[in-house]
């Protein structure tokens, strides 16, 4: 038996559930764990592939929850980020912007198990595109815009539906 494919399956089934079940988490996951068992490039690559193929299966799931305009401004944001922060990840201390991501993500998950909840930001929805933005430059950079997205969606009281 090959255990690289059993191991690549289970990391990839795992990052799944973790965005399913999140809304984001699948990059985060997935290039944490990939380099364990195959080059860094390798895995970020091989990511980005399988996280638009869950992303679409999630959506599928979701379409009934889905709302074109509140969701415009992020996807324009977020195409206006990507080339910044694919590009931009070449000019950019690289070990400054992780240690910063992985701080920011301390702090939600801090704030969420203290029971201040993000629901308690209040960002006007003019703030889609800048935070569209954010989370371009993340994805584009090192596949992990989803934080931004989060903190946005939160902050503006929707349901979220999971698969």
């Amino acid at each position: 038996m090959d255990w690289f494919f059993v191991n690549l399956v289970v990391i990839l089934a795992f990052a799944a559930f973790v965005q399913s079940a999140t809304g984001f988490g699948l990059a985060l996951v997935g290039i944490s764990l990939l380099p364990l068992i195959m080059p860094v490039d390798q895995g970020i690559a091989l990511v980005s592939v399988f996280n638009l193929f869950v992303t679409l299966a999630v959506m599928a799931f979701n379409r009934a929850g889905f709302q074109l305009r509140l969701a415009l401004p992020l996807i324009i944001g977020m195409m206006l980020g990507i080339p910044i922060g694919y590009f931009g990840l070449r000019a950019m201390d690289a070990d400054w912007v992780i240690r910063t991501l992985g701080i920011v993500l301390i702090l939600i998950a801090l704030s969420e198990f203290s029971g201040k909840r993000l629901r308690s930001i209040s960002l006007p929805e003019r703030s889609a595109i800048p935070i569209g933005i954010a989370g371009g430059i993340l994805g584009g950079a090192f596949n992990v815009g989803g934080p931004p997205m989060v903190v946005y969606t939160y902050s503006q009281n929707l349901s979220l539906i999971h698969i």
